[in-house]
């Protein structure tokens, strides 16, 4: 029923379901792994977990083995973990389901002198959680619709595991292209349009983007994304006004359109825009598709 396909170094699950019958099994499938879903959105196929720490990374000292839960609690890793999971109708029938992580790492940040602090910034994506989830998943599934269906030892499913997070190396089939000033314009993909358009998707579920429309057919996402540097820039412009009335305004994020060209049968070009489909107006354009680049070599 349900079948782990990959592509390259790109891993997802093709059951022959619609989204509408996977879509609650997805949702009861994270409380097993002993996840939280912060959102939901059926509508975009996409649902998230809460950031949990990381608990595999904790020593399994002598201490903690007696204390137990006592030393869960105040014990803390400095990592942390979330899961984006997606679903969307297949252009050969039934569903794909891809499964991304994302990680959070503390560091410690001087702040002069002896004083220090400690600040959460993004870290890798680690493969080998990806396809633990992505396994777990299409067991569930399996299980779901054929009850009788043989459950994999423990042996069996870590072999699994670990050949599906083997790293495959592969051509890189996309390139960012810049003006003359160095300035990233788009990013060329060697790839047909379906292949593509998975590569973009995941790189833009890796990227914690908030998605709030998505059309393969007409080959755009509708993102929004609060870049560091743009917040930075619109706190400071802020800055009288909020020290006036002594508080600060949140930024919103601004949206984005990630469209994906089709240039031939072999090849694509992404580009980002305005929310409208003109040319973005808030400078981040560039950075978004250095940041696209990165992740769909």
């Amino acid at each position: 029923m349900a079948k782990i396909v990959r592509e390259g170094n790109n891993r997802w699950i093709h059951v022959n379901l619609s989204p509408e019958m996977v879509w609650p099994i997805m949702q009861d499938f994270w409380t097993t792994v002993g996840l939280s879903l912060a959102r939901q959105d059926a509508a975009t196929g996409v649902m998230e977990t809460n950031w949990a720490e990381n608990r595999a990374k904790l020593p399994q000292d002598i201490i903690r083995a007696t204390l137990g839960r006592v030393i869960d609690m105040v014990y803390s890793t400095g990592e942390r973990d979330q899961y984006r999971a997606r679903v969307e109708r297949s252009a050969n029938g039934g569903s794909d389901i891809f499964v991304t992580h994302r990680a959070m790492v503390e560091v410690v940040k001087s702040l002069g002198g002896d004083n220090e602090t400690t600040v959460w910034q993004p870290g890798p994506s680690d493969p080998e959680m990806e396809a633990e989830m992505l396994t777990r998943l299409a067991q569930r599934i399996n299980q779901e619709f054929n009850p009788e269906a043989v459950k994999k030892s423990p042996a069996e499913h870590e072999a699994e595991v670990e050949k599906l997070a083997s790293y495959q190396p592969e051509n890189s089939v996309s390139q960012l292209e810049q003006d003359a000033e160095g300035v990233a314009t788009s990013i060329y993909i060697k790839e047909d349009f379906e292949r593509a358009w998975r590569r973009v998707a995941l790189a833009v579920d890796r990227m914690g983007f908030t998605v709030e429309d998505r059309d393969r057919s007409r080959g755009f996402f509708l993102v929004r994304y609060l870049d560091q540097e743009y917040e930075e820039q619109k706190r400071s412009e802020q800055g009288f006004w909020s020290n006036v009335f002594g508080r600060d305004t949140p930024v919103e994020a601004p949206q984005y359109v990630i469209y994906l060209q089709r240039l031939s049968d072999t090849e694509c070009r992404v580009h980002v825009l305005g929310p409208d489909g003109k040319a973005d107006t808030t400078g981040v354009a560039p950075r978004i598709l250095t940041l696209l680049s990165e992740q769909t070599k």
